[in-house]
């Protein structure tokens, strides 16, 4: 009978299509895990090993001061005290941040994001010393020339840099004077208190 042949026949062919449609995908399935496999080991160690470092804080091998204050009584006043995370400070030599730099040297060259300037966070020394107001950064490369104007206060302030160096080096071209304070004169010495580097090795 025709109907029976029928029933019989899709009663066949159905199992076969969904076996051959379940062996294809499976196939399919297993090739895209294969090349995805074989894409993780060509490329990962790759990328690991030429990933930049998470940006960090970037501590300086040395540094040069155009001057430096020197006092018996008073304590050092050397560059180094710019990135030891103390309250101690930098100052120059009673100058008043008069044609001052300071230049700091790394170990080898990192990208520098971005620098942070602190003042004197004890209130008597920030208003009696000097403070700088118009910095100018620049570093190995020569077309390197950052203006930044820092405000008379004694919070962090940040100066974005961006480059890739292995020296950076500011030039003070202003300053803000010392202020008399209870009746006890203004410092002469340009002082600063921290100056943190953040960036790549």
């Amino acid at each position: 009978v025709p109907g029976i042949r029928a029933v019989f026949f899709l009663g066949l062919i159905i199992p076969l299509i969904a076996g051959a449609s379940y062996f294809y995908n499976t196939r399919i399935a297993e090739e895209v895990i294969e090349e995805i496999e074989i894409v993780q080991q060509t490329t990962i160690p790759t990328t690991s090993t030429t990933a930049p470092s998470l940006l960090k804080l970037q501590i300086p091998l040395s540094c040069k001061a155009s001057s430096t204050y020197e006092s018996a009584n008073s304590g050092d006043f050397s560059c180094e005290n710019l990135y030891d995370n103390e309250y101690t400070m930098w100052q120059d030599n009673s100058l008043q941040c008069k044609d001052g730099w300071l230049e700091f040297t790394f170990a080898e060259e990192i990208y520098i994001e971005f620098i942070v300037v602190e003042n004197a966070e004890k209130s008597t020394s920030f208003k009696r010393n000097y403070k700088v107001r118009d910095l100018l950064i620049t570093a190995d490369d020569a077309e390197l020339e950052i203006q930044k104007e820092l405000e008379n206060d004694n919070y962090e302030q940040w100066v974005d840099i961006y480059t890739t160096t292995s020296k950076l080096r500011l030039d003070f071209l202003s300053a803000y004077p010392g202020e008399d304070l209870n009746g006890q004169n203004a410092f002469d010495e340009c002082a600063i208190q921290e100056i943190r580097f953040f960036g790549k090795g």
